[in-house]
């Protein structure tokens, strides 16, 4: 808000930092706070007024929905759905990054599920697109809420690749 970062960071002899970097730094615990309210401040900001009158949108005091009066639309916060796919052959994996990483940070493959796509077909999807594999099968692991770019829904998989059709494109 209209608080001057500065003024903060010397009353409580700390410093500000960017929550991508914080996540990776926090107690285990704190992250996923941290994400959920990194999310609803993000939502609450972009969800100001009603898509249908255009009239400004009301929270509740548990801030978890936003109401138009005007039209009697309520909106709740809405999740992506990401599939992020450790894809191996044999005793090798594959790890990509992206021209903005830092250099030495890689990561699994991943992209977001399209509508009418159930988490499979996103996997095999998002591995031929990206590298030009064909996945032979693939198993759940786990899932975690991550905050960026809006709110997403973190479903990871560990997808298998044929060693005669390993040859990354």
């Amino acid at each position: 808000g209209a608080l001057d970062k500065s003024i903060i960071e010397s009353e409580l002899q700390g410093s500000f930092t960017d929550l991508r970097k914080a996540l990776f730094v926090v107690d285990g615990q704190d992250s996923p706070l941290l994400a959920s309210a990194q999310s609803l401040l993000r939502w609450h900001d972009s969800h100001q007024y009603c898509s249908k009158t255009g009239q400004p949108t009301q929270k509740n005091l548990a801030g978890s929905k936003r109401v138009c009066h005007a039209s009697g639309v309520t909106y709740y916060p809405q999740m992506s759905p990401v599939v992020i796919t450790l894809v191996s052959s044999g005793s090798r994996c594959l790890l990509a990054r992206q021209p903005s990483f830092p250099p030495g940070m890689f990561t699994a493959l991943s992209g977001f599920c399209d509508v009418g796509e159930n988490v499979e077909e996103a996997v095999r999807r998002e591995v031929a697109e990206e590298v030009g594999l064909e996945v032979e099968s693939l198993l759940y692991s786990a899932s975690q809420h991550w905050p960026f770019p809006s709110s997403s829904l973190m479903i990871a998989c560990h997808a298998l690749v044929g060693a005669q059709r390993s040859e990354v494109s």
